[in-house]
């Protein structure tokens, strides 16, 4: 098809949103083979964001999202890399959609793009699509991310984090630093029951520990168990630097149901009596090791 080269290489932007019409009518990509891929690339060079987003939409499907996995090029997935950089967003978004979110391959640069796009709050109308697309690189993202999590760029880490929470539905073995856990929990504490906001009552030192199972445990300062349902059902939100908990205790056969928010080295909290009426207010700061 020697007219559609000429058109793509050389054709007016008219022209060539016209082609591009007739090959997508005409499925005129079935009977292109890879050669064809110079043509569409000198094309994209085109000053209309029209015929670059049509374009990126055209080379994408034909060639990355329907082409076999075994028949993806790599000159195709190169396009699309280079139209997802694209200064108009429609044409970044159809080289995403089309191309480097359905991309199968094994590509480290397609997997680095998309956490790049990821990461930019600029393009959040796209990150749904990205975060969908990322799911299938599992322990490769995982790698990625974690190289991330360790680095002195708080911000970045913070966002990393963020993205490895959405993506892999899991805490990363790395936590970067302002960002509060379960594990922040940890140590040993000094409660104080509160009565209109002074002081009323000191409870002896209280610990948390971490079993080999990773659930946390209540201990007395003597090392006695609370038992084994002392934070039962602990369930906790991260705002930042900040965890917001919650959890039940039993105590002589009554439920205690508690809420708690940490921040640094000092929790307020509440507590209630399960079917009572009376709350009650208790504060809680962490003893040096």
């Amino acid at each position: 098809m020697p007219d559609v080269r000429d058109v793509l290489r050389s054709g007016d932007s008219a022209a060539r949103l016209a082609l591009l019409a007739r090959i997508s009518d005409d499925e005129l990509t079935k009977d292109m083979d890879d050669s064809y891929l110079a043509d569409f690339a000198a094309a994209a060079e085109d000053p209309d964001p029209a015929v670059r987003a049509e374009l990126a939409r055209v080379v994408c499907a034909a060639w990355i999202w329907r082409a076999g996995l075994h028949r993806i090029s790599d000159p195709a997935v190169d396009l699309a890399l280079r139209l997802s950089r694209d200064p108009d967003p429609d044409v970044r978004s159809q080289a995403v959609y089309h191309g480097l979110s359905t991309y199968r391959g094994e590509r480290d640069d397609v997997l680095r793009r998309l956490v790049e796009l990821a990461l930019d709050p600029g393009e959040d109308a796209m990150h749904g699509r990205i975060n969908w697309a990322l799911e299938r690189y599992e322990d490769r993202l995982a790698s990625l991310l974690e190289a991330d999590l360790r680095g002195d760029d708080r911000p970045r880490a913070h966002a990393v984090y963020a993205l490895y929470r959405s993506v892999l539905k899991r805490r990363p073995p790395v936590i970067p630093d302002g960002i509060a856990g379960p594990a922040d929990l940890l140590g040993t504490w000094r409660v104080t029951v509160e009565s209109n906001g002074n002081p009323n009552l000191s409870v002896p030192p209280l610990t948390v520990v971490q079993d080999e199972h990773g659930a946390l445990r209540l201990q007395r300062d003597n090392g006695e168990e609370l038992g084994l349902d002392a934070l039962a059902e602990l369930l906790y939100a991260e705002l930042g630097a900040v965890l917001n908990f919650s959890f039940h205790t039993q105590v002589e056969g009554t439920l205690l149901r508690s809420t708690g928010r940490l921040e640094g080295d000092r929790i307020q909290g509440s507590s209630r009596w399960d079917g009572g009426e009376t709350l009650i207010i208790w504060s809680a700061q962490r003893l040096p090791e």
